[in-house]
């Protein structure tokens, strides 16, 4: 037999205890680290996927993931586990709610910059001399709003 992807709760042969799907990751360190939490609290849980996604992880997207199977009687509790979790500290979240100068248009004063980091027009030059690109770098900030570039690092 085939080893089937466990989308639903399922009734595995020889026993009575229906499995279900608690939660995917996309890489396997990660559903260890669920795998380990949940038995931590003494739930019994198991991985699917993820031997196949630890030998290809371009395939994690295509078979669903990593996933964490847990006995359904202990669904709930798993999931309120995994939330708990997930959370995080507001001490490490910093506060983000005042924009750094670096990130603001000196000349409009909007939010919405963006770096270039390299020189496009030298890349295009090397490109018509050598016939390949050479990446010339620069560090400028250009403004979505106004087009207003300048150099971060002149900047007081």
């Amino acid at each position: 037999k085939l080893n089937r992807i466990f989308f639903r709760s399922i009734t595995m042969p020889n026993s009575n205890d229906r499995l279900a799907v608690v939660a995917s990751y996309i890489n396997p360190h990660e559903a260890h680290v669920a795998r380990a939490s949940l038995e931590a609290e003494g739930i019994q849980a198991r991985l699917d996927g993820e031997h196949h996604i630890a030998m290809d992880w371009f395939m994690s997207n295509a078979v669903g993931g990593v996933k964490v199977i847990v006995h359904e009687r202990d669904l709930q509790a798993a999931r309120v586990v995994l939330d708990l979790r997930v959370d995080i500290p507001d001490e490490l979240v910093g506060d983000n709610s005042k924009p750094s100068k670096d990130e603001q248009c000196p000349a409009c004063g909007s939010e919405d910059v963006f770096m270039e980091k390299l020189n496009r027009p030298m890349m295009v030059i090397s490109i018509f001399l050598l016939g390949f690109p050479i990446p010339f770098l620069k560090r400028e900030m250009i403004c979505c709003h106004c087009s207003h570039r300048w150099d971060p690092r002149k900047r007081s």
